[in-house]
């Protein structure tokens, strides 16, 4: 077994010197378990198996728990499964608009990916990752973006980055956006938001509604 630590201040160091596993070190980048397995993507590259899971400190990996995985796992459709995080058996959230799944389960050739991932050639075809796993299995967008708008305020999406033009967005319920239009502070990175909906393919602005939502976008220069 590989363990890749990202930086811990706790005790995992020594429980995982009392076993026998190899220990490289890591990076911890904000929070966010895709852009940690972005940034130590070289560390994960050494493992041998195609699967890299990432696990909460409470959870237990059991055979049960494998062939469920593996009934999922597909080279050629999902590439990332979203799992629930959980503390203690319980739902875990960090904040309001921090989502209840986190994808936790990658391949490794796709790992380099962060973030949602969007098929876009002129319109939204599918979400190659599961909205709810082991619950609510979804390659479908506009199931996707129901199941989740349940639970939590809003979504986050990105480009496969080369497959086409890098566009990162979330969206909140326009009851949220109170004010004139302002930029805030998502995740490090300056997010600003817009009145008017975007300017999206008909496709997408029909499967999440986009008239009835506000769209953050990263700075790119769709924003003047």
């Amino acid at each position: 077994m590989v363990v890749v630590d990202m930086q811990s201040t706790d005790e995992t160091r020594s429980v995982l010197a009392k076993l026998d596993v190899r220990i490289l070190d890591g990076t911890w980048v904000a929070g966010m378990h895709e852009r940690c397995l972005e940034a130590n993507f070289d560390l994960h590259s050494r493992c041998s198996y195609d699967i890299i899971w990432f696990f909460e400190a409470d959870e237990v990996f059991s055979d049960s728990l494998a062939r469920e995985v593996a009934r999922w796992i597909d080279p050629e459709g999902i590439e990332q499964i979203s799992v629930p995080r959980l503390q203690l058996e319980q739902n875990f959230q960090r904040c309001r608009w921090y989502p209840e799944y986190v994808h936790r389960i990658f391949s490794k050739g796709t790992a380099t990916k962060a973030g949602h991932t969007l098929d876009y050639k002129g319109s939204v075809q599918r979400v190659p990752t599961s909205a709810g796993f082991l619950w609510d299995l979804s390659n479908c967008f506009r199931d996707n973006w129901l199941q989740r708008e349940k639970n939590q305020a809003e979504l986050w999406g990105g480009m496969h980055r080369y497959r086409c033009v890098p566009f990162h967005f979330t969206m909140a319920p326009v009851e949220m956006c109170t004010g004139e239009p302002e930029t805030r502070l998502l995740n490090q990175e300056q997010w600003t938001w817009t009145r008017s909906p975007f300017d999206l393919p008909d496709s997408l602005k029909s499967l999440v509604g986009v008239t009835d939502y506000r769209i953050y976008l990263r700075g790119m220069g769709f924003l003047s």
